[in-house]
């Protein structure tokens, strides 16, 4: 090869370089500024430009904002500085929404000219940054008056760095849209828990302890209960305040992280073959992690874009289980190699990717016999030539690797071969750390919400009862009436029992049954509580092989047969009310029916209670029905699928 031929293969290998190390430096960078600033660097460099800048766009009307400027100071243009869209070079690329090229001011709009001339900046190229067909911004690279042209590959190379400029908005705009939602959904669930759990809890003791009254012998209970029940009201008061302020909240969260557009995933491109040339096809591959395909859809396409590219027998993808012994296939291009299918489960020890982990670089030979000891005979069995196996890994952690091998007696990987299957790599290890950081944000946000909401109701509400209770634990032992101690000794059971639900509700993940308890002796522990103060007559026939069933749901049902009771006790005007459980049709069936005022007595579609048990039944997977009871009443039922 020649001095002028090495050249620009020269230039490939340093483009090639750095798009991989920006690519990495989305993975691990969460200041964002400082990120687009790098890209403007890299683009500006690498080109031979005089100047580059990125730009978004926000707001309503739709604002201009410089996120970073590199290779000119002074003048109009300075980070952080904001205009109007309407008028600047970039609404002309929001309108046409793709690359547009300049030869020199004397091709630009009036408004850019004047500010190319003030800086001297002849040829641009600008690049909209988009996703889901929403120009969020540009990148622009200017050269000096007078310079040449820009070379197609250079533009090219600039477009790659603007699809990594946006995948960094677009992943922080995400996250901050997807930490609103978590905050929201977590919002709901505690809301609909307090509900069914405390609120309905209280209100059935304060019924039971005004019956107490009622039946009392002793003069001096009566006005200390009275006292008991007012702040008991209080209590009950102030839950049902922060449910309506926790779904308040919640609701709005829902709509604000709506309205972004980065909410919503991108539209996946409709082709999924990829450039000819390795810049390019980096670029679409930074798209594609953040432009709402699947995980296995984009490590799938870059297993098969490393075959294609490499003319190698097969690539391998793969992460290493928590333990750190074995190492996960994820995904698989070429022939079928004996236990590297997606899914298997292969002893790290057992791979070349484990030294390049280990090592935290490219591991390259050529025949089984340049293999360490272990590895020898494992790829002669499996049919291996010259291999290559690189790491992936997110700041400084390597939990991956990616290994592409070739038919014996094949030629070598060359050095520009390793480079682009690091540059890979690096994009497979943006789409599983892109896929993981995700669900680590909504623990890590739900954790923080839960430790908020919990300081909030214990300041609110948990005070409060434990004053109630110990009124009443101290009315306890000034009475010798044995029919009111026995009262005043469950209320105060159920105030601590309210207590702990309070707290379970918000750091759990809901309602369970205690270690020792089943779902059947529960259920009928429930509903016997919740009509003790009350005249209504009560049959249960619960099936206990159906309640070993659905033992799994069993907090989402106890909720459910908590509300259906709840609203027997003080709406239906019933003389009798049944609760069954039992198989149907391959469902699990809970039946609540009344001899009452039927269903015009309750709201179908309104309230707290009714809208949470439907949320309940869907979740389950299951259906919730409210009709009538023939000749007269109500029947609410749940229908949960059974295995």
């Amino acid at each position: 090869m020649t001095e002028s031929q090495k050249r620009p293969a020269r230039r490939v290998e340093r483009d090639l370089q750095a798009v991989g190390a920006v690519a990495q430096a989305v993975l691990d960078s969460d200041n964002s500024d400082a990120l687009l600033s790098e890209i403007a660097h890299a683009a500006r460099t690498l080109v031979a430009a005089k100047v580059a800048m990125v730009i978004t766009i926000a707001g309503e009307p739709e604002v201009v904002t410089i996120r970073a400027l590199v290779g000119v100071s002074g003048g109009p243009l300075a980070v952080g500085s904001a205009a109007p869209l309407a008028g600047t070079a970039i609404a002309d690329l929001v309108r046409i929404g793709s690359i547009m090229v300049r030869r020199g001011a004397h091709e630009a709009p009036a408004a850019s000219r004047s500010i190319m001339d003030a800086y001297q900046v002849g040829p641009v190229v600008g690049v909209p940054l988009s996703s889901d067909r929403v120009t969020r911004g540009a990148l622009f690279v200017g050269k000096a008056t007078g310079a040449a042209p820009f070379r197609q590959a250079d533009i090219q190379l600039i477009a790659t760095f603007a699809h990594q400029a946006a995948s960094a908005i677009h992943l922080s705009e995400l996250r901050a849209a997807e930490a609103t939602l978590t905050v929201g959904a977590e919002h709901d669930r505690i809301a609909r828990d307090l509900h069914d759990g405390v609120v309905q809890s209280l209100y059935g003791l304060g019924m039971s302890l005004r019956a107490s009254i009622t039946r009392s012998a002793e003069p001096a209970v009566v006005p200390i209960v009275h006292d008991a029940l007012d702040r008991l009201d209080e209590a009950i008061a102030a839950v049902r305040k922060y449910i309506a302020q926790l779904e308040l909240t919640s609701a709005s969260s829902q709509a604000s992280a709506a309205a972004r557009s980065s909410l919503e995933p991108p539209t996946p491109p409709n082709d999924d073959r990829l450039p000819r040339d390795v810049i390019g096809a980096l670029g679409s591959l930074a798209e594609a992690s953040l432009a709402g395909r699947s995980l296995a859809s984009v490590l799938g396409q870059i297993v098969t874009g490393v075959v294609g590219r490499t003319g190698a027998a097969f690539c391998v993808l793969g992460t290493v289980t928590e333990d750190g012994r074995e190492l996960e296939i994820r995904a698989v291009a070429g022939p079928a190699v004996p236990g590297r299918n997606v899914g298997d489960l292969v002893p790290l020890d057992e791979t070349l990717a484990a030294v390049a982990i280990r090592r935290g670089r490219p591991i390259v030979v050529t025949s089984p016999e340049q293999a360490g000891p272990g590895m020898r005979e494992p790829m002669r069995r499996m049919g291996m030539g010259p291999v290559v196996a690189v790491p992936m890994s997110v700041r400084g952690r390597a939990f991956g690797g990616l290994a592409v091998g070739r038919q014996p007696g094949s030629r070598r990987f060359s050095r520009h071969e390793v480079n682009m299957i690091e540059a890979h790599a690096v994009q497979a290890a943006i789409a599983l750390e892109f896929d993981r950081v995700r669900e680590e944000l909504r623990r890590g946000v739900v954790i923080e919400e839960r430790r908020r909401v919990g300081t909030d109701l214990h300041d609110r509400v948990i005070q409060m009862l434990f004053g109630i209770g110990l009124t009443l634990q101290s009315l306890e032992g000034t009475t010798r009436d044995g029919p009111t101690q026995a009262t005043l000794r469950t209320a105060v059971d159920s105030i601590d029992r309210a207590i702990r639900d309070l707290r379970r509700y918000v750091f759990d993940s809901g309602p369970s049954l205690a270690v020792d308890r089943r779902l059947d002796d529960e259920l009928r522990a429930l509903v016997a509580d919740l009509v003790a103060a009350t005249t209504l007559d009560l049959t249960v026939d619960i099936d206990p092989a159906v309640s070993g069933m659905v033992a799994d749901s069993a907090g989402d049902i106890l909720q459910i047969a908590s509300e259906g009771v709840s609203n027997v006790v003080r709406h239906a005007n019933a003389n009798h009310c049944l609760v069954r459980l039992l198989l149907r049709n391959g469902e699990a069936v809970l039946q609540i029916a009344d001899d009452g005022s039927g269903v015009s007595s309750i709201s179908t579609s309104r309230g707290h209670g009714l809208r949470n048990m439907r949320t309940r039944a869907a979740a389950l997977g299951g259906r919730l029905d409210i009709r009538g009871n023939h000749p007269r009443g109500t029947v609410v039922e749940l229908a949960v699928p059974v295995q």
